[in-house]
């Protein structure tokens, strides 16, 4: 129990962590670049272009607040509920930092959408012309990157993992 209540409070501290971090660079970007303002990084590459952002990833569904507010509760508790149920073990170490990731991103973006009826959006790729995003977008991103590598890679026969951690318990037994 004590275990899962230090992974429970790590978790928590670390999706405070990510969630202050996409707020501040989202503040410190309208704050200090009016709307529409092209801010080269890397010219010809890389830059800041603050937009309002009233829809889903890459603009998608615009306008549908009303679905993405409760959607993204409900993400966010199954993943809540996912990380509590969640062996706390090095094995399943990659599938709580996605969960961590998701829902820090998910928060990030729900402020957004309750505070100012969108969301800020200000890093953009012109090399490759690429939708305009923000860190939560990337911590999104890279958890649902993250699951689909977690399911294709990890192994699929959870009688191998548990074979192998029996064989390496009863080597240390004969020792």
């Amino acid at each position: 129990m004590k275990k899962n209540l230090w992974w429970s409070l790590g978790g928590l501290c670390s999706v405070t962590l990510l969630i202050l971090l996409d707020q501040w660079t989202k503040i410190w970007m309208f704050s200090h670049h009016e709307l529409h303002d092209l801010m080269d990084v890397l010219p010809g590459v890389f830059g800041f272009y603050n937009l309002k952002n009233y829809g889903s990833a890459f603009g998608m569904l615009q306008g549908a607040r009303l679905f993405f507010i409760p959607f993204t509760i409900l993400v966010m508790g199954f993943c809540v509920w996912a990380f509590i149920k969640t062996p706390k073990t090095t094995h399943y170490i990659p599938v709580l930092c996605s969960m961590i990731l998701l829902v820090a991103g998910a928060i990030g973006n729900l402020i957004d959408r309750i505070l100012f009826g969108f969301v800020r959006d200000f890093i953009y790729f012109y090399m490759i012309d690429f939708p305009v995003f923000n860190v939560a977008d990337m911590y999104v991103v890279i958890s649902v990157f993250l699951f689909i590598i977690l399911l294709f890679t990890v192994n699929k026969d959870e009688k191998d993992f548990d074979y192998l951690k029996s064989k390496k318990e009863n080597q240390t037994e004969v020792r």
